[in-house]
């Protein structure tokens, strides 16, 4: 059986003898790297063992460039403005998928949009975020621009609609106001229907829900609840979630990925340079580039 490029790569490679951990090991090599893992594990990798013996010990370090993050405390809020701090701190990465709303000092957030009139009159540009799950009717939009309807639709909460306008069905006295959802369907909420929307915040605006992303355009710290998504990693139990939030400070961390070199395999690992790995690195580092490698 033919060894494969990464087996080669590790026949050559001869190591170096003092570790460190990973952390310290992206500040001071370059990527990407071959490493040997002595101590540790995360995800497949580490170094195998009886309960656990097909860990890999080699691996292709490789970033993926440098990443902003909040590190957030989850907070109640108590009277007084006093904030208590709940649980560990946590870590929301910029990709994070949830959204958010800015809280006063006293815990208070801006009113959300709560009827469909209201949603039609004001029309955010950027969509909402439905905050509860609301009955629609979807339905097709034709070439002359007129809707046919095909059903009744359930919106989950955490679907975001942009509104286009008007319309009414053939037959139906009542107005509705025609959405598209995240998936470029039409869909039609009844303009008498009670809801709960939030407008999805630009950059400079403060009521709305804003994404992590957005948030870190924003001066910190800030007090913010999670509207939707799920809790944050750094949770024992999502359980314990607390949904508001005090935004501490924001930092960039390199972004790394392994790819294990020993067997044959597709899977790269996400490592947070956190994951408790001790590396070894190639000495001969520049020999294992100009065999083709580490590319």
């Amino acid at each position: 059986m033919a060894a494969t490029d990464g087996q080669i790569t590790m026949a050559a490679a001869r190591w170096a003898e003092e570790g460190s951990y990973l952390k310290e090991f992206v500040l001071k090599h370059r990527l990407p790297a071959a490493v040997k893992i002595i101590k540790g594990q995360y995800g497949g990798l580490g170094v195998p063992t009886l309960p656990s013996p097909g860990l890999q010990s080699t691996a292709l370090l490789v970033s993926a460039g440098k990443r902003q993050k909040i590190v957030a405390q989850a907070v109640k809020i108590k009277e007084g403005r006093r904030l208590v701090c709940v649980g560990p701190r946590l870590v929301i990465p910029d990709t994070y998928s949830g959204y958010f709303e800015l809280l006063s000092e006293e815990g208070r957030a801006v009113r959300c949009i709560e009827s469909v009139a209201e949603l039609a009159r004001r029309r955010p540009e950027e969509g909402c975020l439905v905050r509860e799950t609301i009955r629609g009717v979807q339905a097709k939009t034709e070439t002359d621009g007129s809707v046919t309807p095909e059903g009744a639709r359930t919106i989950p909460a955490g679907e975001i609609l942009v509104p286009t306008g008007d319309a009414i069905l053939p037959g139906s006295k009542g107005r509705y106001l025609k959405c598209l959802d995240s998936r470029g369907d039409t869909i039609l909420l009844g303009m008498e229907q009670r809801g709960k929307f939030s407008a999805l915040a630009r950059e400079d605006n403060i009521s709305g829900v804003h994404t992590a992303k957005n948030l870190l355009s924003k001066r910190l710290p800030l007090t913010v609840r999670l509207v939707h998504g799920t809790a944050p990693r750094g949770l024992k139990s999502p359980s314990h979630f607390v949904p508001e939030l005090r935004l501490l400070s924001a930092f960039e961390e390199e972004h790394v990925f392994a790819l294990p070199l020993q067997k044959e395999t597709q899977s790269v690992t996400a490592l947070p340079l956190a994951a408790p790995l001790k590396l070894l690195r190639s000495r001969n580092e520049d020999q294992l580039r100009g065999d083709g490698g580490i590319q």
